[in-house]
C-alpha cells in the first residue's frame, strides 16, 4: 500500500479525540492534515512565532469586527443560499464576535474569505463539509464566551461523505490560545496528523486533555518559558515573559507587544477591561462623563458603538420602536438564525413607530406572539424588500377588533399601504401631501406660514427672503433665487436681506454695491472704498477717519455715562430731601389751637401723636429705671415712606389716679417743648402701660458716655454740658414744668458737644399761680430727690435745681452724693448734712 494510502487508512481508524477543560467543559481546536515533516522542529519555533507576530501587530489595529452566526448545525433553504451567507457574514472580518460555524461546504468552493479572521469571541464550528481544505492559517485566539454543546471551545465533526471526499487539511499554524472550552474532533476520517498537536501548549494550564495520541509534537512559546513567566513568553529567559494581558504570545514585555489580547484590545494595548464611561470626582461626590471612556465590542473597546442592533430586552412602558423612529435601512449583512434582518417577537409593544423605515435590503421580516401589537399586518412589507426570496411572517398579534378599541387604526390621511402606528405622523404613504414626514391635506401655497412648494408630494418652505403672494406661488424651490418676489432686496438673480457693501471679490476687490429705486442691488462706482447711495462718483460715502470715530465713541460713551450717573444722583438727592422734608414734618409740624375763652395767654401750638402699636417697633432695651424702660425702636408712621430712629419708654404705673383723659392732658403739654436742649415728645400709645415716644440720640445717656469716654473728657466738655443742662432746666422753668426726674441718666448726648434733656414720664405742668406740686404716691427716685420731696412729696424748680447739682457731683469722684444706695434711713443722712447740701446752697453756688 503507498503511504499516501496508508496515511488515509491510519486517519480512518482515528473516530474521536477529545479534550476537557477544568470545569469539564471540552473545548474545540483547529488542525491541518499536512505531513508530519512540514510542522516546524522546536529550535525553529521562535523564528516562526516572531515572523507571525510581526504580520499580526501590523493590522492589528485595523481590525474589522463581525457578528458571527448561531445557527449550530442548521442549513438555510440550499446549499447555495447556505454558502452565500457564509460569505457575507465572514468576508473581510478580523474579530468574529460571537462564533465561527463552518458548515455544508461542498468540493470546489472559495473559502479564500476565512484567511483574515483571527480571533473569534465564541466557538468554531466545522462540520458536514466535503470540502478537502478550510484556511484559517491566520486563527490565532479562540475565547469561548459560547460553547458548542456548552463543552467545546473546537468542534470537528463529521467532514466527509460516502463517495470518498472530505476535510483533509485544517490549517489553524497560528492557533497559539483557547482560553476556555475543550476540543473536539469527531468522525474526520480524512483529516490526518490530529497526533502530531500539543494540545497542552494551545489550552490553559488547568486542560487536561483525556487522550493524547503517540507521535512527533510540535514545541510552541509556553513549554519553554522560565518558571517567572505565568502565561506566554518569547523566549526561554525570565526577561522574555509576555505580559499578563498578553494571548497566544508576543514580541515583547509590554500590553502592546501581545500577538492577540486575553480580554480586551484598546487601540492595540491589551487590558483587563475598557476604560469606564463613568468616573467618580472626589471633588463634586458626582459620577462625571470619562472623556477616555469606550464601550466593549466584543473583545474590542470602542469609542462609538457599531450600526448593527440587536435588541435582547424592552421596556415594557415603551409602547413602539419611535426611539429608532429616523431608522430608513436595514442592511440585512447579519441575519438572526441566518434569516431575519427584523423580527419583532414575543413583546409588549402596541405599535412599531418605524416610520422614516424605507428599504429592507436582505433577509426575512418575523413578527409574531405579540399580544398587543397593531397596525403590523395593514404594512405593504414587500414595499421594502429589495430581494424576491424575501418574505414576512406575521402571526399572533393583536386582532383588529381590539386595535379599534384602543383607537390604534390607520389615519385617513394615509394610503392603503398602511401604517406604523397611530395619527398622520405614521403613515406608511401619504393619501395627499407631506409636511416633515406628517401627512397633510394641502400645503400653503396661497396662504399660511411659510410659504411652501410642492416637490414629490411634499411641502416644503420657501426660503425667508422670498416674500409670500397671495394669489400665485411664493417660490419654485428652496432656493432664495426661486423666488417669484423678494422680501428685501434682489442680487442679480439672488434675494438678500441687505445689499452686498465690503464683500471680498476678484482679484482682491472689494464689491459695494447700493439699492436703487426698484430694491435691486448696482454697483458702486469703481473709486467707491466705503459704500455708496448711487452710480456716480457723487453717490460715493465719504470715509470718516478712524481716530474720529474712536473719539466719537470714546465722548457718547462718557457722556451717557455722565447723564446715568447724573440721573441716578439726582433721583437719590430728591428722594433723601423727600425724606428729610417728610422726617422733619414729622417731627417739627405744629397745630394751632384756638381757645375757647381767651385768657390773655399764648396759646398751646402743641401737637400730640396718638401712635398705634403698630406703628413702632422696639428693637433692644437702653436701659431702665424706677420709672420704666426705655428700648430702641423705629417709628414708622401710617401712609409714609420713611423709618424714624425714636426712645420708647414703657412706664411702669401710672404717677397717679388720674384717668386717661388727664395723662394725655399732660402729655399734649409736654409735647409742646421747643428747645435745642429738651427732646421733645413726639407721641404717646395708650395700651396696659403708657408708652412715650421722643427722639433718639445716637450716643445714648450722658452717664454712659462718661463711664466710657472718662480718660478722654476735658473740663471745656463737662462746663460746655453744665450750661446746656442749665439752658434746658430755665426752658422748663420759664414754660412751667416741673422735671422730678433729672439724672445724667435723662441727659441725652446727640454729639460730643450737644447734651438734651429727656424722659417726661414724671414732669408735670405748674399753672399760673402755683409754685409748687405735691405728688399723691408712687415710686420715686429717691437717690437725685431733695428732702422736702422725699418727706412732703412736694415738687418745685428748686427741687429740679437739687437734682442739676447732683447730676454735675457725678463727673467728680469729690462730689459724689452724701449717701449711698445701702444707707437704710437717706432721710436721717440728709438730715444730719444739715444745710451744707440745702437748695439754697446750691442757688448762691
Amino acid at each position: 500500500m503507498p503511504a499516501s494510502e496508508r496515511d488515509k487508512e491510519s486517519c480512518r481508524e482515528k473516530q474521536h479525540l477529545e479534550f476537557k477543560s477544568r470545569q469539564r467543559n471540552p473545548v474545540l481546536l483547529d488542525i491541518e492534515c499536512l505531513p508530519t515533516q512540514q510542522f516546524m522542529p522546536s529550535n525553529e519555533t521562535e523564528d516562526y512565532l516572531s515572523s507571525a507576530i510581526r504580520k499580526n501587530v501590523s493590522a492589528r489595529t485595523f481590525a474589522s469586527v463581525c457578528q458571527g452566526l448561531s445557527n449550530r448545525l442548521t442549513k438555510l433553504r440550499n446549499t447555495e443560499d447556505h454558502y452565500r451567507t457564509l460569505v457575507r457574514s465572514y468576508s473581510n472580518c478580523t474579530v468574529v464576535l460571537e462564533n465561527l460555524e463552518i458548515t455544508y461546504i461542498d468540493e470546489n468552493r472559495d473559502l479564500s474569505f476565512l484567511k483574515s479572521i483571527k480571533e473569534v469571541g465564541g466557538y468554531v464550528l466545522i462540520a458536514i463539509n466535503t470540502i478537502s481544505r478550510i484556511p484559517l492559517e491566520n486563527l490565532q485566539v479562540i475565547r469561548g464566551h459560547t460553547l458548542y454543546d456548552n463543552k467545546y471551545a473546537l468542534a470537528v465533526l463529521l467532514n466527509f461523505n460516502k463517495s470518498g471526499s472530505g476535510l483533509q487539511q485544517l490549517p489553524m499554524w497560528s492557533l497559539t490560545e483557547i482560553l476556555k472550552g475543550g476540543v473536539k474532533f469527531a468522525n474526520n476520517p480524512y483529516l490526518c496528523n490530529l497526533d502530531s498537536i500539543n494540545w497542552s501548549d494551545i489550552l490553559d494550564t488547568s486542560a487536561k486533555p483525556e487522550v493524547i495520541p503517540a507521535g512527533e509534537t510540535v514545541n510552541f512559546t509556553k513549554l519553554t518559558c522560565a518558571q517567572q513567566c505565568s502565561k506566554r513568553c518569547k523566549g526561554p529567559m525570565p526577561s522574555d515573559c509576555c505580559n499578563e494581558h498578553c494571548a497566544a504570545g508576543c514580541t515583547g514585555p509590554k500590553p502592546t507587544d501581545c500577538l492577540a489580547c486575553r480580554d480586551f484590545q484598546d487601540e492595540g494595548t491589551c487590558k483587563h477591561s475598557c476604560p469606564q464611561l463613568m468616573l467618580y470626582n472626589p471633588n463634586t461626590h458626582q459620577l462625571e462623563v470619562n472623556p477616555d471612556g469606550k464601550y466593549n465590542f466584543g473583545a474590542t473597546c470602542v469609542k462609538n458603538c457599531p450600526r448593527f442592533l440587536l435588541i435582547q430586552q424592552w421596556h415594557i412602558k415603551m409602547p413602539s420602536l419611535i426611539p429608532f423612529e429616523n431608522l430608513e435601512i436595514i442592511r440585512g449583512r447579519t441575519k438572526q438564525y441566518g434569516t431575519i434582518s427584523f423580527g419583532v417577537v414575543n413583546t409588549d409593544l402596541s405599535f412599531l413607530g418605524l416610520r422614516s423605515l424605507k428599504e429592507i435590503s436582505d433577509g426575512d421580516v418575523v413578527i409574531k406572539k405579540n399580544p398587543n401589537l397593531c397596525l403590523a399586518n395593514t404594512l405593504q412589507w414587500k414595499n421594502l424588500f429589495k430581494l424576491q426570496k424575501q418574505d414576512v411572517k406575521s402571526q399572533n398579534n393583536a386582532n383588529l377588533t381590539e386595535c379599534a378599541k384602543r383607537n390604534h387604526s390607520c389615519h385617513p390621511l394615509c394610503t392603503s399601504d398602511g401604517c406604523w402606528g397611530p395619527g398622520p405622523s405614521m403613515c406608511f404613504a401619504c393619501r395627499h401631501y407631506s409636511r416633515a414626514q406628517e401627512c397633510v391635506e394641502k400645503c400653503n401655497i396661497g396662504d399660511g406660514n411659510p410659504r411652501e412648494y410642492i416637490e414629490d408630494n411634499q411641502c416644503l418652505a420657501c426660503h425667508p427672503e422670498c416674500k409670500p403672494q397671495n394669489s400665485s406661488m411664493t417660490c419654485s424651490g428652496p432656493g432664495h433665487d426661486q423666488c417669484t418676489e423678494c422680501a428685501h432686496f434682489k442680487d442679480g438673480p439672488h434675494c438678500v436681506h441687505k445689499c452686498p457693501a465690503g464683500v471680498p471679490g476678484e482679484k482682491d476687490t472689494i464689491i459695494w454695491k447700493y439699492s436703487d429705486e426698484n430694491k435691486e442691488c448696482q454697483l458702486c462706482h469703481p473709486n467707491c472704498t466705503q459704500g455708496c447711495t448711487g452710480p456716480e462718483l457723487s453717490g460715493c460715502d465719504h470715509p470718516s477717519s478712524k481716530l474720529s470715530s474712536i473719539a466719537a465713541g470714546v465722548v457718547g460713551g462718557l457722556l451717557v455715562f455722565v447723564t446715568i450717573a447724573l440721573i441716578v444722583f439726582v433721583l437719590m438727592r430728591r428722594r433723601h430731601i423727600k425724606r428729610k422734608r417728610t422726617l422733619r414734618r414729622l417731627l417739627q409740624e405744629r397745630e394751632l389751637v384756638e381757645p375757647l375763652t381767651p385768657s390773655g395767654e399764648a396759646p398751646n401750638q402743641a401737637l400730640l401723636r396718638i401712635l398705634k402699636e403698630t406703628e413702632f417697633k422696639k428693637l433692644k432695651v437702653l436701659g431702665s429705671g424706677a420709672f420704666g424702660t426705655v428700648y430702641k425702636g423705629l417709628w414708622i408712621p401710617e401712609g409714609e415712606d420713611v423709618k424714624i430712629p425714636v426712645a420708647i419708654k414703657v412706664l411702669r404705673e401710672t404717677a397717679s389716679s388720674k384717668a386717661n383723659k388727664e395723662i394725655l392732658d399732660e402729655a399734649y403739654v409736654m409735647a409742646s417743648v421747643e428747645n435745642p436742649h429738651v427732646c421733645r415728645l413726639l407721641g404717646i400709645c395708650l395700651t396696659s402701660t403708657v408708652q412715650l415716644i421722643t427722639q433718639l440720640m445716637p450716643y445714648g445717656c450722658l452717664l454712659d458716655y462718661v463711664k466710657e469716654n472718662k480718660d478722654n473728657i476735658g473740663s471745656q466738655y463737662l462746663l460746655n454740658w453744665c450750661v446746656q443742662i442749665a439752658k434746658g432746666m430755665n426752658y422748663l422753668e420759664e414754660h412751667r414744668l416741673v422735671h422730678r426726674d433729672l439724672a445724667a441718666r435723662n441727659v441725652l448726648v446727640k454729639t460730643p458737644q450737644h447734651v438734651k434733656i429727656t424722659d417726661f414720664g414724671l414732669a408735670k405742668l405748674l399753672n399760673a399761680e402755683e409754685k409748687e406740686y405735691h405728688a399723691d404716691g408712687g415710686k420715686v427716685p429717691i437717690k437725685w430727690m431733695a428732702l422736702e420731696s422725699i418727706l412732703h412729696r412736694i415738687y418745685t424748680h428748686q427741687s429740679d435745681v437739687w437734682s442739676y447739682v447732683l447730676v454735675v457731683s457725678q463727673w467728680s469722684p469729690s462730689q459724689q452724693p452724701c449717701w449711698s444706695e445701702r444707707d437704710p434711713d437717706p432721710v436721717s443722712v440728709l438730715r444730719r448734712a444739715g444745710g451744707s447740701l440745702s437748695p439754697h446752697l446750691v442757688l448762691r453756688f
